[in-house]
């Protein structure tokens, strides 16, 4: 899968969760500043963490979770 279809599926499912377009990529950095603590992190320790930074409308599933590690991984 491209890059930019990555991108647009994440952006995608991202909205559907709740989350306003101009807060993605906030919410982007907030998910790779929570890797940058702990690279191992699964997607339960990720959402524990975003809720922990607030995003309490955030619950990542594991494909929405998949899709951000490999668009942050680029």
């Amino acid at each position: 899968m491209k890059s930019a279809e990555i991108d647009q599926i994440l952006s995608s499912r991202l909205e559907a969760m709740g989350i306003a377009s101009n807060h993605i990529p906030r919410f982007m950095k907030d998910i790779l500043n929570s890797f940058f603590i702990n690279p191992q992190a699964n997607v339960l320790q990720i959402n524990d963490r975003l809720r922990f930074l607030g995003w309490d409308e955030a619950e990542l599933d594991y494909y929405t979770f998949s899709l951000a590690k490999e668009s942050l991984e680029r």
